[in-house]
């Protein structure tokens, strides 16, 4: 669906969804408006003909790139997440935006922001790849604690040994992963070989 405001300086596109998009116990709405200078995206739960806003959302410009429903961190109920990607920067920067689904409450959480990430919903893990240039960028896991996000450890390229790399818990700035910072990996464990964009971190 389109529609032209009255002075047709642009055109505002419309997509509706309607249905079972989150349980099957009700129905949902869920409206995306694109224009020029933004996306708006909201979703409502259907009660007895009644509309209740469980997300809004504005994408400032044209960062959007799509969002979609689906169970995030292992508890069986279906998450809503929106995937972005920022209009200024030097490096790979996918950004997904996770609203957690609370059916006990009826409603979702303010959003968790990950970077490059690939999501494990069956190991209740998130792991991807920091932001950065090749060399300098790392790897993350995260796992999920209820609502809370705990960190299980970083790994980064040791910047005075090409030929190995270095695990730590915290976050490491660009030229300060030596040695001291943590333990010494002579590989990078085989369970991040398979992440998206995996490869940006490899091209060091």
């Amino acid at each position: 669906m389109q529609l032209k405001p009255d002075d047709s300086s642009y055109i505002i596109n419309i997509e509706i969804l309607f249905g079972k998009l989150i349980d099957d116990n009700h129905k949902y709405l869920q409206i995306r408006r694109h224009n020029p200078y933004a996306t708006y995206l909201n979703l409502y739960k259907v009660n007895d003909n009644k509309y209740e806003k469980l997300i809004e959302r504005k994408q400032d410009g044209m960062t959007y790139i799509n969002d979609t429903i689906f169970d995030v961190n292992g508890d069986r109920y279906k998450d809503f997440i929106v995937l972005w990607y920022p209009s200024s920067g030097c490096c790979l920067r996918n950004i997904y935006n996770v609203y957690l689904n609370q059916p006990d409450k009826g409603s979702f959480t303010m959003d968790y922001e990950f970077i490059n990430p690939t999501f494990s919903a069956k190991e209740k893990i998130i792991r991807g790849v920091t932001y950065g240039h090749p060399g300098e960028v790392g790897l993350y896991k995260y796992k999920w604690n209820g609502l809370q996000v705990d960190t299980i450890e970083f790994i980064y390229p040791d910047t005075n040994n090409k030929e190995q790399f270095i695990k730590t818990n915290k976050k490491l700035a660009y030229k300060k992963s030596t040695e001291k910072a943590g333990m010494i990996l002579k590989n990078i464990p085989k369970e991040y070989h398979k992440i998206d964009n995996y490869d940006w971190f490899a091209a060091y």
